[in-house]
């Protein structure tokens, strides 16, 4: 279950930082289209579908991406 919040977001930049070490960090989304850009510990990566990302190692995290696709959109969760 979600927290209610959404982040509608189309050709910005959204950075999180945190003052304080994550152990997890899990998201749901929905990608409608474009390019991700994904930085995590400053090592970035540009993919053309966020399911590209499943297990996959950026900065030292474990990249987990649960997905399921309708139509040309993928919905999901990345943790």
């Amino acid at each position: 279950m979600g927290s209610g919040i959404d982040i509608n977001a189309r050709n910005v930049n959204l950075h999180f930082k945190f003052n304080y070490p994550l152990n997890e960090l899990t998201f749901k989304f929905g990608e409608l289209g474009g390019n991700i850009i994904n930085r995590i510990n400053d090592d970035f990566r540009n993919v053309q579908d966020i399911v590209s990302l499943n297990d996959t190692t950026i900065g030292g995290v474990q990249v987990t991406v649960i997905f399921y696709q309708q139509g040309n959109n993928w919905y999901g969760q990345m943790s």
